[in-house]
This record gives structure tokens, sequence and C-alpha cells, in this order.
């Protein structure tokens, strides 16, 4: 596939990706993708200057997920072909929960909020699968009860996708102070030895709404690279906290992000895209050819618009269609 003339640009509401494209009818696949929806039956308040309106993004991600599914029956623009997502992935914080509300009351509405988050989900994307990716406030339910009703077979996984491409889904809230895990647990024993041994005086992402890669985790992780590069598989990682330096405000990039960053560039000629959320505005960056990219919120999407996209992989690069607020983009392979 080859193009000419592409560029990102936002147009009104939608934010499109303007390109010629020749060669392939098709990409090789493509995806829905959302993130950082923070359902909660709370009133909208203001983070860093931006409003958060807990009670709306179920109405955003209902309009979403209704877009996509349209998308995956109609033909493409200017073709008369039809290509269903192949997957619908989201990248974190699909819950918002209730802060330090440790009541039955507060358990039982998240619960509720989780309910109603998958339900719409299953109900409108019929046929197409949800890949899920744990978040920070998504700790808000119980661990177990997040991986059954959200369908994950883990909170840290790998799935085959078309045409030699991976997915790979890590848990960098593993080994945090919200784990969900034991006090005694290794995870748990983990972050606290983390923080200890990283001061937030020197390190501003030492918050406590990040978290990291457990050792089990990031062996498995190595693992799974090599795996790929052995059989000559392109991949792409998803988790919720950003990992590059550049796609995000130091604060919000994972506790052992240099460890992680070190083994993905390790293998830069098998990772070719990186998907987080979790910093709202969205970011992006791009080391050792590896793309990347933190999407935009839709908890912050303003009131009359929204935010999420359809990536799709073609051969020699990506393009990230977004709507609403969010930022389309064009990702060469090189």
């Amino acid at each position: 596939m080859a193009l000419s003339n592409c560029a990102a640009q936002r147009n009104g509401e939608t934010a499109t990706t303007s390109c010629l494209v020749l060669g392939d009818d098709l990409p090789l696949f493509k995806f829905g993708l959302l993130t950082d929806i923070q359902h909660a039956d709370k009133d909208t308040v203001s983070f860093e200057g931006r409003p958060q309106r807990y009670r709306e993004s179920l109405g955003k991600l209902q309009a979403a997920l209704q877009h996509l599914s349209d998308i995956s029956q109609k033909p493409q623009p200017q073709q008369d072909l039809i290509q269903p997502l192949s997957f619908l992935l989201t990248l974190g914080d699909v819950i918002d929960g209730y802060g330090d509300d440790d009541s039955a009351s507060a358990a039982a509405k998240t619960s509720k909020d989780l309910k109603q988050v998958a339900g719409l989900i299953s109900s409108i994307l019929q046929d197409i699968p949800a890949r899920h990716v744990l978040g920070n406030h998504c700790l808000a339910a119980p661990r177990s009860q997040l991986l059954e009703a959200l369908g994950m077979p883990g909170s840290y996984y790998s799935v085959q996708l078309p045409a030699k491409w991976k997915l790979i889904v890590l848990d960098t809230t593993d080994m945090s102070l919200h784990s969900g895990y034991p006090q005694e647990s290794s995870q748990m024993q983990q972050a606290l030895q983390w923080l200890q041994a990283h001061p937030k005086e020197q390190h501003a992402n030492a918050e406590a709404w990040n978290g990291g890669l457990s050792a089990a985790q990031m062996t498995w992780l190595q693992l799974e690279l090599a795996e790929a590069a052995m059989a000559d598989q392109r991949v792409i990682v998803a988790c919720h906290h950003p990992l590059a330096p550049g796609s995000a405000p130091q604060q919000y990039l994972a506790w052992n992000y240099e460890a992680v960053l070190q083994l993905l560039e390790q293998h830069a000629g098998t990772v070719r895209m990186v998907f987080s959320g979790h910093y709202h505005p969205g970011g992006y960056v791009q080391r050792a050819g590896i793309h990347f990219v933190v999407f935009e919120g839709i908890l912050e999407a303003p009131l009359d618009s929204n935010a999420y996209a359809v990536v799709e992989v073609w051969r020699n690069m990506a393009l990230v269609r977004a709507y609403g607020v969010g930022s389309s983009r064009e990702l060469l392979f090189e």
C-alpha cells in the first residue's frame, strides 16, 4: 500500500485522516478503540482545569459503540466493500468508583456501574469481541469481579490477530497500591519496595494513581516478545499507563516505565505500536521506530462531543481515524 498527501487534521466534530490510498482495497484488519470512560453516578468535577463529566460518560459510550457498530456493518467510504471490526479495545478505567467511600452502598453502586458498562458493550457490539485493559480506577471493583464482568482471561494476556499480528495486553496496576492484592502478596511487596526506592521528590511518576509491571509480568512479557519475534509477528502493546516520556507528562507514566521501555525497544522490529490511556488530553511520541500513542479519554470530552477511534492496520502503516476530540494519526512502520 502506498499513500500520498496524507495528513492528520481535525474537521469540526470528527477528526479525520485525509489520505489518497493506492494499492490495497482494505486494511489487514481494523478495530475500535476508546478509553477512560470512568462511569459513575457522581457530579462533574474539575481536575487540572478540565471538567470530568461522570454522569455523561455512559451516554457518550453508547453513542460511540453505536457508531462503531454502524462502521462495522457498512461499506467503506467510496467503496462497495464491507470489513467488520475485528475487535474493540478499551484502554482502562471503564468505571471510576467512589473514592474513599468503602461502604456497602458504594460497593453496590460500583458493581452496578461495571455491569452497566459491560452490558452496554456486549449488547451493542454483539458479534465484535472486546479486549479490555485494567486501569487504576477499575480497581474500585474487586479484581476477580472485573475479570469476570469484562470477560478477561487474566489481567495481562495476549491475543493472536489477523495477518501475523499479535496484541499484548499489559497490566500496569499489577504492582501498585490499588492492585487489590493482599498486603503479603509479592505484587504488593514489590509496590512498597518500589515506592521506597523512588521518592516522589525525585520521581514525579511516584503517584498513587500510577503502577507498574511486577517481576512475574516482566518475565512473561519478555517471553511473549521473544515468541512473537521468532514467529515473525508484529505486535501491538496495550496498557493503561503511558510508557514513554513525551507521550504524557512525567507524573502520568507507569512506575517502572524505563525497564518496560528497554524491553520493548530491544524488540523494536517486532513491536510497532504501544497504545495507552490514563492521561485524558492524549499525546504521542515515537522512539526506536515504535509509535507510542496516548488516546483522549471519553470522560473529559465536551458535552457536545466524544472521544473514540477506529484503527486501521495496513501492511506498512496504521491509520488512527478519530472521532470527536480525538487526534487522527498516520503511523508509518519503518
